[in-house]
């Protein structure tokens, strides 16, 4: 570019050069998304606020040129999701979205796992395991973010009765969210604690929206009778030699049946001591076997709330998983038997999780 007289434009060449080498830049690669779920949704917010790609947690608010009252409305929409309140001044009163996600993280009194922030009613994730994410980690994934997704963890007291459990977590949960709406998701034996959990909420007046149960029975193993018991072994001994031939394992027959026997005592031994098997556990874990056995000890109580149960094929051999064995007779809002793919514990990997994430997802929807 030139002027009138002829000569260079030297401000014009810088900027054309400078935009040249702009534009040669390979582009930067996204940084990958905190682990922290409060971290998370606030860096997704403010850049969406900010008109930017993305935002890092160790970005200065004060960097970012939203206004004042962004900031506040921010944080109403972090306490909706929270469930707990929030200042309003908050993104000054600390830095960056990380310091703020910390604070708040070393502030929970409740001890709820957060697992995701999202707009949607909270799912709550029920399993002595799941406040350590040994099983739900893929399964939220695959899930979703359109729900705040909390988990229970790991109590620090044995308690004398499921139904004393399932209230100290209803107090937790209508503190934060009160009237809700709620749904639960109970896998194994831990099915009957999200039914309980379920059943007081509703009592307690709250909005309970689905109860999914995967891989779980109202029934216990304590409650099977001579003639189910020996069903079961034979099904299952059945199932299972069945596979090791269709593999060609044909050296691991005879552990298969010593399983399916142990099963049988366990069963057994459940039926007519109403103990689990074994006296001498370690003390680490006398807490986490008394918990599960108020589980086993548990008789539900009818509700109108329904159920919608997935069970991996297998099952179908069970006398505790066919579409009448107990759910039908407490959930009295119905019962949803969904046949899925995948065993007790690979159904919550890929790619037997997606079709269960889905479906649920979908009925989440229909709120």
């Amino acid at each position: 570019p030139r002027t009138s007289s002829g000569k260079v434009r030297r401000t014009a060449c810088a900027q054309i050069l400078g935009a040249l080498c702009q534009s040669e830049k390979p582009p930067q690669a996204q940084p990958e998304p905190s682990k922290d779920p409060v971290e998370n949704f606030l860096c997704r917010a403010l850049a969406a606020e900010a008109g930017l790609p993305h935002v890092q947690g160790d970005t200065p608010f004060d960097n970012l040129g939203i206004s004042s009252l962004v900031r506040f409305t921010l944080m109403g929409d972090l306490a909706q999701m929270l469930g707990r309140p929030v200042a309003g001044d908050a993104t000054w009163r600390y830095r960056t979205p990380r310091e703020l996600a910390t604070a708040l993280k070393s502030d929970d009194l409740d001890h709820l796992v957060v697992r995701h922030l999202g707009p949607g009613h909270p799912v709550i994730f029920v399993s002595d395991v799941s406040g350590s994410s040994l099983w739900s980690d893929e399964f939220i994934e695959a899930f979703g973010l359109d729900h705040t997704v909390l988990s229970l963890p790991l109590p620090s007291v044995a308690y004398p009765t499921l139904e004393e459990r399932a209230a100290s977590m209803v107090d937790r949960l209508r503190q934060r969210y009160a009237e809700g709406p709620y749904s639960l998701v109970g896998h194994c034996h831990h099915a009957r604690l999200a039914y309980e959990i379920g059943r007081q909420l509703s009592e307690s007046g709250a909005v309970v929206h689905t109860i999914a149960v995967i891989e779980g029975s109202v029934r216990t193993r304590a409650s099977l009778t001579m003639r189910e018991i020996w069903h079961q072994f034979r099904t299952r001994a059945l199932w299972e030699g069945l596979k090791m031939l269709q593999r060609g394992q044909w050296g691991i027959i005879l552990p298969v049946l010593a399983r399916s026997a142990h099963l049988v005592a366990n069963n057994l031994w459940l039926r007519f001591r109403g103990q689990i098997w074994g006296n001498k556990v370690p003390l680490a874990l006398a807490k986490f076997r008394q918990n599960v056995l108020i589980g086993v000890q548990y008789t539900p109580k009818p509700s109108r709330l329904g159920v919608v149960v997935y069970r991996v094929r297998a099952r179908a051999f069970s006398p505790l998983y066919t579409a009448g064995a107990g759910w039908d007779k407490v959930a009295l809002g119905g019962v949803e038997i969904v046949d899925v793919q995948g065993d007790h514990m690979t159904v919550f990997k890929a790619p037997y999780v997606n079709a269960v994430a889905d479906d649920l997802r979908n009925r989440l929807k229909r709120t």
